[in-house]
């Protein structure tokens, strides 16, 4: 194989080290981050197993061209095309058809009901974690003879705190539905330059064998 085809897919298997490790990073990321990820965890864990996957795939290729193995090229080309099937497939039944507005409802109702039912832990995390109070506003405590917890004030202190006036329905959503749009965006770029790269090598690799 001559110095700029090596080269070449030197450049490409640099990369798609990169793009595993943060497609790990930022999947790792989205999880601690956002509580409705608990609905869909194991989406977003196949995600992270894609990322590391791409990463050896990628180190696989550098083996290849060390060793100067035609067999071994192919078969980190081979392991490139079913990546790129199954982050197809992911992305198609598992991230294309999230509902934000919808799972985030979920999420806010079922913490707000262990909340009437004396475990206010998830809504309280959700209060402190979106600047929010109540379901729809801090009337939901009102309305329930509630006393409001002390997560729907700023620095969590009731006596001359700020209290949110914002409802977590809306403030989840929101924020949730940013992060998903940022996690998405990166995640389908990935795909299409993991399928760049595969239809590139599998040529260079047919130019020089």
């Amino acid at each position: 194989m001559c110095f700029g085809r090596r080269g070449l897919i030197i450049i490409i298997i640099i990369v798609l080290s990169i793009c595993g490790m943060l497609g790990f990073i930022v999947t790792v990321g989205a999880v601690t981050h956002a509580v409705t990820v608990d609905m869909h965890r194991e989406v977003f864990c196949s995600v992270a197993v894609i990322g590391v996957l791409v990463y050896i795939c990628a180190q696989l290729g550098i083996v290849g061209l060390i060793r100067e193995s035609n067999s071994v090229m192919w078969f980190f080309v081979a392991s490139m095309f079913v990546m790129c099937l199954v982050s197809l497939f992911i992305c198609i039944t598992g991230i294309m058809p999230y509902r934000v507005e919808e799972d985030s409802k979920v999420v806010v109702e079922n913490a707000w009901k262990e909340l009437l039912k004396g475990k206010p832990h998830n809504m309280q995390a959700i209060e402190v974690k979106y600047a929010c109070c109540g379901k729809v506003g801090p009337q939901d405590y009102t309305e329930n003879n509630i006393p409001e917890s002390t997560s729907c004030f700023k620095n969590l202190q009731k006596e001359g705190g700020e209290k949110y006036q914002k409802g977590c329905l809306k403030e989840h959503s929101k924020e949730f539905g940013s992060l998903l749009l940022i996690f998405e965006a990166f995640y389908v770029s990935m795909i299409i330059f993991c399928i760049l790269s595969l239809l590139i090598s599998g040529f260079l690799l047919v130019q020089a064998y």
